[in-house]
Formats: C-alpha cells, structure tokens, sequence
C-alpha cells in the first residue's frame, strides 16, 4: 500500500470490515434474547436518546452537552429511533475522523515532512480497531467529536484558521474535550507543533490566527450561560460530574489508589468484568502519560498539550474513569504508532519491511480480538468505560 491510493483504499476496507464485525456482534447479541433497543441504548447512549427525546431535567443531565441530543432530536424528527440515529451519525463520523485522522498521520511523525500514507493507512486503521472502538458506533460523542476535532486540527495545520475555528465550536458543541481542544489549538498558533511547523513570521500575524479561537470559546461559554440560567450557578455541569460520576479533585497518587482498589476483582463478586475495566483505565492513562511524554521529547507542543491536559484531568478525579475510552481521542499516539510501523515501507525495499509487517499483523490481530470482546460487554449491558 505505498501509493496515497492504494492506502486511502486500505483505510476504506477496514473501515467497513471493522463496522461489520460490530454489526455483527450486535446481531449475535440480539438472537441470544437482548432486544435491539437495549443493546443500542446502553449507559451513556440511553441518556443521550432520552435527552434527545424529553429534554434536560435537573441534575446529572447537566453533565452532557447539547449538540448530540439536539441531532438526535433532529434526525428522530424524520421518523428515525434516536438510538438508530445515534448509530447512523457514528457510522459516517467514524469515516470522517479517519479520513482526518490518515491525512494527518500521512504527514509523519517527528522531523521527516515527506507525504507518507502507509503511516496514515496504519495510524487510521488502529483507530479504527481499537479496543473500544464499540463507542464509535453507537450514540455517543466519540466519532463525531473526533470528526470535528481531527479536522479542526488538519484545517488549522493547512493554515485555514476560520475553518478550523468553526470545526472547533462544532466539537465543543458536543463535550466538555472542546474545552482541551481550545487550549491545544491556541498553543499550535502561537508556538506551533514542532520546530518545522511553517509559522507566520510576525508574532502579530499568529496572534491573529489564535483570535480565531474566539469562536469555539464563545460555544463552551454558551451553554455555560444557559446551564448558569437554568440554576443560577455557574459550577452547575462540574456538580453534575461530581454528583453522578465521582468526577471531583482528587490528588493523583490517590485516584490510583481508588483505581487499583476497583480493579481488585473482589470488590466485584458478581460483576467480574468490571475489574479488569478498570485495570484497563490504569493502562490507559500510562499510555497517555507515555504518549506526552513522547510528544514532548519530539518538541510537538501542541500534541502534547492536547494529550497532556487530558491526562491531568483524568487522573485528579476520585478514580480513572473514562479513560479506556479518552484514548479514541489520542490521534497522536496512533500518528506515532502509524510512523513507526510504517517506516520500513517508506522505502522500496529493506531488511525491517516484513517484521513490520508481521508486527502490524499482531497488533491489529489483537486489537480486533479486544474490540469483539468490548463490543459484546457494551451490547449486553455489562460496565465497558
């Protein structure tokens, strides 16, 4: 796959094969006795349909922001179930954000700026398959947030401030990662994300492009006005996160601790499942520790400010939550390992070309064997953060 064909088309079948596996194992759960409606309303999901079919009421509904129920309420306008429609729009806002997510792990990793599509072919891919990648599918904010995000990013990268500023308001439509995003965009203007980065000349010029930013701040600060509206409080969606989610300060060697303790699996004798979740949570948050770090040592500021913020939020909660989960966000973690597989193939021939290629086998391998797994504790009910 060395041409920017031949890799797009790769990107494209396993976009399609891993959407069917999905569909596949939501069939499979359906013909075991779980109705359709169930298996597509699980947790966050359910909430969201129901916020798109009756409204807000006060309390934890605060925690979740309007632009996904609003499109729900939309499209089940035309006759379509909300939890259907919330299907629908992950299936094409997963296409969008690996279409963003290969044309920006094309550009490489690091020092090279040589077009590389085998990098963005694999980067997109693992996106994709990646473990939980059930919450791209169904009616959550994963897929369209990181289409709006991805290619908010490329846009501002190619320069198209206005475009990537609008893109921008539209992710912060969708959750409170807007705000993150925000931050790591501001940084990509001023600062760049590595020392190679074309930055206007003038300190006045990239001050200019960071005024963009002004867009999506003024929808974060929208439904902050409107929640401060509705309660007279302007900490409303953090009591929220904190009422219904644990989701309160918390001193970092302290939300491991609560972590390690839920992912003991005795603490859940009739749930097993939800232990090792939650060991997954502690692996995730090293790989995001790990991944800013990186991004840092390569001197990608922005990309480490984007994963970094994340990390420090997630891991100053009561416990790690939601991470597993974060990490569909991550585009550089998968630009890293896309660069990093795909290096051996940026040549036409080589000594590293087949354990790569071998590698790549069995990292997608288990990744797809994982996302099954996920995809069937989310279908039927169980905890799948």
């Amino acid at each position: 796959m060395g041409t920017s064909s031949e890799s797009a088309l790769v990107v494209a079948l396993v976009w399609g094969a891993s959407r069917a596996l999905l569909v596949i194992v939501l069939l499979a759960t359906v013909l075991q006795g779980r109705g359709l409606a169930d298996a597509l309303r699980g947790w966050d999901a359910a909430i969201y349909t129901r916020l798109a079919e009756q409204g807000y009421t006060p309390g934890t509904d605060y925690a979740f922001f309007p632009g996904l129920p609003l499109l729900l309420n939309g499209l089940s306008r035309l006759g379509i179930d909300a939890a259907l429609a919330g299907a629908l729009v992950s299936l094409v806002c997963s296409a969008l954000a690996a279409w963003a997510l290969y044309r920006l792990g094309s550009q490489g990793f690091g020092g090279r700026r040589r077009h590389q599509p085998v990098a963005g072919a694999i980067a997109a891919s693992l996106w994709l398959l990646a473990p939980v990648t059930v919450f791209t599918s169904v009616a959550y904010t994963e897929a369209p947030f990181c289409a709006a995000a991805w290619w908010s990013w490329e846009r501002a990268r190619a320069g198209r401030w206005g475009q990537a500023a609008l893109l921008a308001g539209l992710a912060c439509t969708l959750r409170v990662s807007g705000l993150f995003l925000v931050l790591a965009l501001l940084v990509l203007a001023i600062v760049g994300n590595d020392p190679q980065d074309g930055l206007p000349r003038t300190m006045r010029e990239r001050l200019l492009n960071a005024c963009w930013l002004l867009v999506p701040v003024g929808v974060l600060f929208a439904y902050q006005y409107w929640l401060f509206t509705q309660t007279g409080s302007w900490t409303t969606w953090f009591d929220a996160q904190e009422q219904g989610w644990n989701r309160e300060f918390t001193w970092p060697h302290q939300a491991l601790r609560h972590t390690m303790d839920a992912a003991d699996p005795a603490a859940w004798p009739d749930r097993p499942a939800v232990g090792w979740v939650f060991a997954a949570e502690i692996a995730s948050m090293a790989t995001g520790v790990v991944v800013t770090i990186v991004c840092l040592l390569k001197q990608r500021w922005a990309e480490a400010v984007w994963v970094g913020v994340q990390v420090a939020a997630l891991g100053t909660s009561y416990w790690y939550m939601s991470v597993n989960r974060a990490v569909l966000l991550w585009f550089p973690l998968f630009i890293m390992v896309g660069a990093l597989l795909g290096a051996p193939f940026q040549k036409r021939t080589g000594p590293w070309r087949i354990p790569a290629a071998v590698a790549i086998g069995v990292v997608m391998t288990l990744s797809t064997v994982l996302l099954m797994v996920w995809a069937r504790l989310w279908f039927t009910g169980q905890w799948a953060s």
